[in-house]
């Protein structure tokens, strides 16, 4: 029975499963959904033999991440495991890559798929999942857009990584699997001199799928490739024989769309495009050059927490430093900035360790990443909301926020041309100054 024809499955502990609808397929084998237990999936494999790896992956420390690992394997002639997983998603590849990628799409099919706003959101989440995989110890190896699953809502941002049968110690061995061809790293593009595993491979290929979200093109795939056939094109994009397509001073390649050159103008931030350019010009074959995961989780962040949504209701997102919609043209207007410092005093540029937009009508949550820098947890700290000239001001869990005078507040005033501020103390924590100021023409 080929795997096509399968509609149940049993694992080792006699569990019976009905496979429902195919959620994703890579090279190793397929997904489905299980019939009536939505948070379960099914992953039936090609090759027996790789049963021996999966039982390996099983005991990785996994634990507390959107990584949908082995929980028990089937038994009887369908090799396969049962995994865990969130509902009502889809892979990264069927949200933002359906067809040839970037072909026929405009700027409306990108505000519809999600825009600037929710791309950087997505593309956060995944580097947070691989700075965790990092942070233990492990690399995932095989990173492109089948291997993830996002939010059929696109009011959310949840993401999974669902293909851990690759999944190793980031300073193991060789591994035979190089990954899905442009999506690899220039030193694990070559069969005849694959290295081992490495961090540095991953954030290679977390910085190409970010960009393809972001930008509708592989940073290497320019004008220098347009006229290759396919299999030509991916092996030389893969061996990193391409300049960066990027703003750079000194690259011979440029974009092969108009919409890829308007996106890499609307979307890049100085932060990006640092981040970008240390990865695919110095980094892209010399690895000891090449910016982390870590550096793509914090400016991913940092751009997603400076955008807003086009004031005339076009639903276009952009970056608060934006005068102008680029889908509408509507006047962006004034925006409320909120900015964290780390000093006791009077907040100072020099103090200054974050920036986020706050749109007036919402509700913005202030985390531990904004208001500490922590790497692990994004427990509300702090939530904001913005209507007229004030903002309402909460504590939330043990927070407590006070005037300059030491008095709890709940809401403060935002005439034009002042800087109020309030502090931020949680026990155990250092002290922080939250800023708040309008920005843009009056």
């Amino acid at each position: 029975m080929t795997i096509s024809e399968v509609r149940y499955v049993i694992d080792e502990a006699d569990v019976e499963y009905q496979l429902g609808e195919q959620i994703a397929k890579g090279g190793q084998g397929v997904v489905h959904r299980v019939v009536g237990q939505p948070d379960l999936a099914i992953k039936l494999l090609f090759a027996p033999e790789s049963l021996s790896r999966i039982a390996e992956v099983r005991r990785l420390p996994l634990d507390g991440l959107n990584v949908a690992g082995p929980t028990t394997l089937l038994r009887g002639d369908r090799p396969g495991y049962v995994m865990r997983l969130a509902r009502d998603m889809t892979t990264l590849a069927d949200a933002y890559l359906p067809g040839q990628f970037g072909t026929g799409h405009d700027a409306a099919w990108y505000r519809d798929s999600g825009g600037l706003r929710r791309r950087l959101a997505v593309a956060a989440r995944l580097a947070d999942l691989i700075v965790a995989l990092h942070d233990r110890a492990l690399a995932y190896v095989d990173l492109n857009p089948n291997n993830v699953l996002v939010s059929e809502d696109q009011a959310l941002s949840e993401t999974w990584l669902i293909d851990t049968d690759n999944l190793t110690s980031a300073y193991g061995a060789t591994t035979r699997v190089m990954g899905m061809r442009g999506y690899l790293a220039p030193e694990r593009s070559r069969p005849e001199s694959l290295g081992p595993p490495s961090t540095l491979a991953d954030a290679y290929s977390l910085a190409i799928t970010a960009f393809k979200m972001l930008f509708l093109s592989h940073p290497l795939a320019g004008a220098a490739s347009e006229d290759l056939a396919a299999d030509e094109a991916y092996d030389r994009v893969d061996a990193g024989d391409f300049d960066y397509i990027g703003p750079v001073d000194d690259s011979a390649n440029s974009p092969a769309t108009p919409l890829t050159s308007t996106l890499l103008s609307l979307g890049m931030t100085t932060r990006l495009a640092q981040t970008a350019e240390r990865t695919f010009v110095a980094g892209k074959l010399d690895p000891r050059h090449r910016p982390g995961a870590a550096a793509w989780r914090d400016a991913l962040h940092s751009a997603h927490d400076n955008t807003v949504a086009c004031p005339s209701g076009c639903a276009w997102t952009m970056y608060r430093t934006t005068a102008t919609c680029p889908l509408c043209l509507a006047p962006v207007g004034r925006t409320l900035v909120v900015s964290v410092h780390v000093a006791d005093q009077d907040p100072s540029p020099a103090s200054q360790c974050h920036v986020i937009a706050l749109e007036r009508g919402s509700q913005t949550d202030l985390n531990s990443r904004h208001i500490w820098g922590s790497s692990e947890g994004v427990a509300t700290v702090v939530t904001l909301y913005a209507h007229g000239e004030s903002v309402e001001v909460r504590g939330e869990g043990d927070a407590e926020v006070t005037d300059t005078d030491g008095r709890p507040i709940t809401s403060l005033r935002l005439p034009s041309g002042d800087t109020p501020w309030f502090r931020v103390t949680v026990p155990g924590r250092p002290p922080r100054l939250i800023a708040l100021r309008w920005t843009g023409p009056r």
